[in-house]
């Protein structure tokens, strides 16, 4: 049968006096015309074998029909024109050869699709296969599509406030499907928590530049670091996007303007992320010692929260991203190790430190907190979490005394160190421990060298139960048997405790907001 003779029920019977009249426009489809063939219909006007006018975001049938229109692919065109380079919210998205979930702002959340197969996206084609890089392609512990050939249906976004840039739709999308979870620590599937990275973010991304920039720039880094080729941008626009993303971050802190407060607390997390890139800085002066810039980072978190109030983070949707697990100092300090305690106790009036005591058992509480995780407990999500939180916990003035490179303060950052190498769950984190230990031990030389004979032994490990082990000090320590579907619902059950909960800088969870938020 020939594409002019695809009729519907209507044709039937109609006249040659019928087939030349005009068409009513109030119809959703009608008599047809002989026509060329429509290779990028949507999928509602292929299955009804009628002539789709390929508009975005919904065909004229489908919207008349009143029902979701759905594109199976679209193909490369030329590039935008300079009229349409302005940034804007009623930017129109060029047609890109990937599909594309919604990114349009919606109080509805979208449900969490799939990754696409790697037959139909360029995200698979990363030549890693373990580790955090592992996890990223398959959604941190999604199972790929079991069909590597099934189509990955979703529905376009109607605007996006882009340039007409197609790497930056690429971004958008490449965010949307992993990048979002470069802070799930927790069981990927937590809903509040990932409508606020997946939906959130991208929310207030688009009423500020500086937050897309920063969105941007932490998805070209990702994509970098999988190898995803068709996804990366050149490395001078990734360059463009960290410098714009500073800049106006640092601007916004400045201007202090309410209206921009829920984006600045998301572009202070997500620049903990970006500025990792630094661990791998090709020159290596930047790179030695970078630890002492990083914990800063992680501080200036503290500061923004304190910006704000906590209704105003509250009504953003963005307090379960800044989930913190309380911690019981009491019992913490029972598992501080040995000989880091006895590096505190052991100072004598006469040393510079002998002021900072206090400064440094507190620090080391809130260490213990995850040796009494890990031996407790072992590999979990929670522990990923304890680790990754430790520097929004530990007292400001211990972040002067690193900066300022006293020995105890490194000593204690390099098992901090050791203990970030059990994450393999972040890509971020990859590969920035085992040379900052080195660095630390270096610097301080043969006269803390006992003291840090642990770390320095975590370097030469890489598999997580035998840095476990060495930092329990336990050879016969087993991780404790519990199934992966306990673990989740301890998982689960501890969030819903914490769900609605603010922990203080002293890892107490208080069951109402204070006035101000506390500088972590």
């Amino acid at each position: 049968m020939g594409e002019s003779d695809v009729t519907d029920g209507s044709d039937v019977g109609a006249s040659p006096a019928m087939m030349d009249e005009v068409p009513n426009t109030n119809k959703a489809y009608h008599a047809k015309r002989p026509h060329r063939k429509s290779r990028n219909g949507c999928r509602n006007c292929k299955k009804r074998k009628v002539k789709c006018d390929e508009g975005r975001p919904s065909c004229r049938t489908c919207t008349l029909r009143k029902e979701t229109c759905v594109y199976l692919s679209f193909t490369s065109t030329t590039a935008a024109s300079p009229a349409q380079s302005t940034f804007s919210s009623a930017t129109r998205l060029p047609p890109v050869s990937c599909s594309i979930p919604d990114l349009s702002v919606s109080p509805v959340p979208v449900p969490v699709q799939p990754l696409p197969s790697p037959e139909t996206s360029p995200i698979y084609d990363s030549p890693s296969s373990d580790g955090a890089d592992s996890l990223a392609l398959t959604l941190l512990g999604q199972q790929q599509p079991a069909s590597p050939s099934r189509l990955q249906l979703l529905q376009e976004p109607v605007y996006i406030p882009l340039s007409g840039d197609l790497d930056e739709v690429k971004l958008l999308w490449a965010y949307s499907c992993t990048t979002y979870l470069s802070f799930a620590t927790q069981i990927e599937g937590v809903e509040k928590m990932e409508r606020a990275l997946r939906h959130k973010v991208i929310e207030y991304a688009i009423l500020n530049p500086f937050l897309m920039d920063c969105v941007l720039a932490l998805t070209s880094m990702h994509m970098e670091r999988l190898g995803a080729k068709d996804l990366t941008p050149p490395r001078s626009k990734s360059i463009v996007y960290r410098a714009r993303t500073f800049e106006g971050y640092r601007k916004a802190v400045e201007t202090a303007d309410p209206s921009t407060f829920p984006a600045l607390v998301c572009c202070s997390l997500l620049l903990c992320a970006i500025s990792s890139q630094m661990f791998l800085a090709e020159d290596p002066t930047a790179r030695r010692l970078y630890i002492l810039n990083w914990i800063v980072v992680w501080r200036g978190i503290g500061l923004v929260l304190n910006l704000t109030t906590p209704k105003i983070l509250g009504e953003s949707g963005l307090m379960d991203i800044f989930i913190r697990p309380p911690i019981n100092l009491n019992l913490s300090a029972l598992h501080i190790p040995t000989n880091l305690l006895f590096m505190v106790t052991s100072i004598k009036p006469s040393d510079p430190d002998f002021p900072e005591i206090e400064i440094y058992y507190d620090t080391l509480k809130f260490l213990g907190s995850l040796y009494k995780e890990l031996k407790e407990n072992g590999f979990t999500p929670i522990l990923d979490l304890r680790i990754i939180t430790f520097y929004t916990f530990v007292p400001s003035r211990f972040v002067d005394l690193a900066r300022a490179k006293r020995p105890r303060a490194l000593v204690i950052l390099a098992y901090h160190l050791a203990l970030l190498k059990l994450i393999k769950t972040i890509w971020w984190t990859a590969g920035i421990c085992d040379p900052q230990i080195r660095d630390i031990c270096e610097l301080l030389g043969p006269e803390w060298s006992s003291l840090l004979s642990v770390p320095r032994a975590a370097t030469k490990l890489t598999e997580t139960e035998d840095i476990a082990k060495l930092l329990l000090g336990n050879h016969a320590w087993e991780p404790p048997a519990v199934s992966f579907e306990d673990m989740i619902a301890k998982t689960e059950e501890q969030r819903a405790i914490w769900s609605g909960l603010w922990v203080n800088n002293e890892g107490r969870a208080q069951e109402f907001f204070p006035d101000r938020i506390e500088s972590v």
